[in-house]
């Protein structure tokens, strides 16, 4: 049986923050990416948990998406990643955690890496660029589709069909059910002045030392938003980690090939579980 996820509200230097906790045990902090909210975690995320338990998860609606506002003072990446890490600090007082991320979420993912390595038990990093600008992506290219789905559809549909790499009717439910309307719901000015326009202080390809914990990064060979080769320069610096290129997946990795992410994920959790307790 599935794990209820429950809706709930934090304070965090004045933003109310909406956020879904399923579970109980270790700390997992799962962050959405740029444009969109908690829903795209939780979709490619909870089956990874059906079977396993011991495992607290947390989604937040980070501000400017979902069903959590933006505010003036958020004026730069530095500033998210502390909203993100005092977050922690109330939902999860003085406990250890892992931390998952998913596009923009692995970059935040990679600054409380950087931040905070001591008390992360492990980390996964979803098809994430440790580079803001500048970065190496492959060009689209469409592998499957759905030609009898593909007659049927309005334009909106038509236009996330046509350049979704896996374009098939699981690939559209997750644009329907969780891509689109979390689209619609994001503050996009907010957003292009935070997100698109700032980086941290601090090069995320630098940490003050090596990440010697199980970590996972999951990249996807035709991901025209994120690429793939850039998240290499980071191997000296995450020694346990584990690197899988996927191919015949884009930029929604988890819907593209959820057998092997599901199966990465877990693996990843198992070492975690191996090396550390609740």
């Amino acid at each position: 049986m599935a794990d209820e996820l429950i809706a709930r509200t934090i304070d965090v230097g004045g933003i109310p923050i909406r956020y879904r906790e399923a579970g109980a045990g270790r700390a997992l902090l799962l962050i959405h990416g740029v444009t969109i909210d908690h829903r795209s975690m939780v979709r490619d995320w909870e089956p990874v948990f059906e079977g396993r338990s011991g495992w607290r998860r947390i989604y937040p609606d980070l501000p400017g998406r979902g069903e959590t506002a933006a505010a003036d003072w958020i004026a730069s990446q530095d500033d998210m990643l502390q909203v993100t890490l005092d977050f922690l600090d109330g939902v999860a007082p003085g406990e250890r955690f892992a931390v998952g991320g998913s596009s923009w979420g692995g970059y935040i993912a990679l600054g409380i890496v950087h931040e905070r390595s001591a008390d992360v038990d492990g980390a996964a990093f979803i098809v994430s660029n440790p580079l803001r600008e500048g970065r190496a992506v492959p060009e689209g290219r469409q592998l499957v589709r759905d030609e009898r789905l593909a007659a049927t559809l309005g334009e909106e549909d038509r236009a996330f069909f046509d350049g979704a790499v896996v374009a098939t009717a699981d690939t559209l439910a997750a644009y329907r059910e969780v891509l689109a309307p979390a689209i619609a719901a994001a503050d996009m000015d907010f957003i292009e002045r935070v997100e698109e326009r700032t980086t941290f202080s601090f090069d995320v390809r630098e940490l003050p030392m090596p990440f010697d914990r199980p970590s996972l990064f999951v990249s996807a060979r035709q991901d025209t938003m994120a690429g793939y080769a850039d998240v290499l320069t980071l191997i000296e610096s995450f020694p346990r980690a584990t690197f899988a290129i996927l191919d015949r997946a884009g930029h929604g990795v988890g819907t593209d090939q959820p057998v092997l992410f599901q199966a990465l994920v877990g693996e990843w959790l198992d070492r975690i579980e191996a090396e550390t307790t609740a």
